[in-house]
């Protein structure tokens, strides 16, 4: 029997007529889940694979803070790249399709990048290709929370998505002997955990990842005008622009600034571990109380805000905190 192209939404499953249709459907949101974490956890490895090999990677190609400062942006110019479009593919083919695409582009050029290193503009198309694989990823995920998810389980949805990238880090940064030893058989072996993924999602989806779709209108596209004159649209943009500014500086730098603090690069991943543990706990930690509050009668705008006010000012003190610390 021959697969589809494609594996579109569920979204017409929200809404069981019986208990053996509710079973089914719950069975399908839970591994269409753990294919979500899983994936969100390989992706946040091979996203930081580069910072914690940059300084045995820097060492045996001579870059200096310049060359490491581009190699780490090429990441996030793909990324933005894909954003977007990301989302529209989403919307068009489905989330899930979106997402096995993703995972293997990355794995790609995951797994190409020791073979890349020895030339700045090959690492650099590596670093790019890695970044659009991830950046399209982000809009599929939070595509299948909407699409597969009813209102009041899709903060738990996003949550443990956000909780796999702090695992993910974690794991990452666990590797570190293996880096100090062979940075080159990290990639590698990351690479090929990503193409593992994909077979088994591919072979073995979720039970109703085959549903068609909700049909859209003739004509349907995205009211971008609106969109850009809306105050929601402009607070949700600013806020995770602060988030992930903070964020980002301390996935691409912080193993190097545990270096400059005199720890030794084998036991970065030991200081570092504590403080993604517990923004992986305290990511499904918001999910569960923000749905637990939305179901017991809390405006969700409200319960939002107050999630957002928390993570950010938090976040805020920490970097500030971290400013003060000097070397020995």
């Amino acid at each position: 029997m021959k697969r589809p192209e494609c594996i579109p939404d569920a979204s017409v499953q929200h809404s069981p007529t019986n208990k053996e249709e509710e079973r089914k459907v719950q069975r399908g949101w839970k591994r269409m889940l753990g294919f979500c974490f899983f994936a969100s956890l390989i992706c946040y490895i091979d996203r930081t694979n580069m910072s914690v090999a940059m300084v045995p990677v820097a060492e045996q190609y001579d870059w200096d803070k310049k060359t490491q400062g581009w190699v780490f942006a090429g990441f996030f110019i793909g990324y933005a790249l894909t954003q977007v479009p990301g989302g529209i593919l989403s919307g068009r083919m489905g989330g899930p399709s979106v997402v096995i695409i993703s995972v293997a582009l990355w794995s790609l050029f995951t797994l190409l990048t020791p073979f890349c290193a020895h030339s700045l503009p090959l690492v650099m198309l590596a670093r790019i290709g890695l970044g659009m694989g991830e950046g399209a990823a982000m809009p599929a995920f939070h595509s299948i929370a909407g699409n597969w998810y009813p209102k009041e389980h899709r903060a738990q949805c996003v949550s443990a998505v956000a909780a796999a990238m702090q695992i993910g880090i974690v794991v990452s940064l666990l590797l570190s002997p293996i880096v100090a030893a062979s940075w080159e058989l990290v990639f590698v072996g990351c690479g090929l955990v990503g193409f593992i993924w994909c077979f088994i999602f591919y072979m073995y989806p979720p039970t109703n990842a085959f549903t068609p779709p909700v049909p859209k209108p003739e004509g349907h596209c995205v009211p971008w005008k609106t969109l850009l004159t809306k105050k929601g649209f402009w607070a949700i943009y600013i806020s995770h622009f602060g988030g992930n500014f903070g964020f980002y500086i301390l996935i691409s730098w912080l193993p190097e600034y545990f270096i400059f603090l005199g720890v030794p690069l084998e036991q970065v991943g030991k200081f570092a571990v504590p403080a993604y543990l517990s923004a992986a706990a305290s990511a499904y930690a918001a999910g569960y109380i923000s749905d637990k509050l939305i179901h017991s009668g809390w405006g969700v705008l409200t319960v939002r805000r107050l999630i957002l006010a928390f993570a950010l000012g938090g976040a805020a003190t920490s970097l500030f905190i971290a400013t003060l610390l000097k070397p020995d």
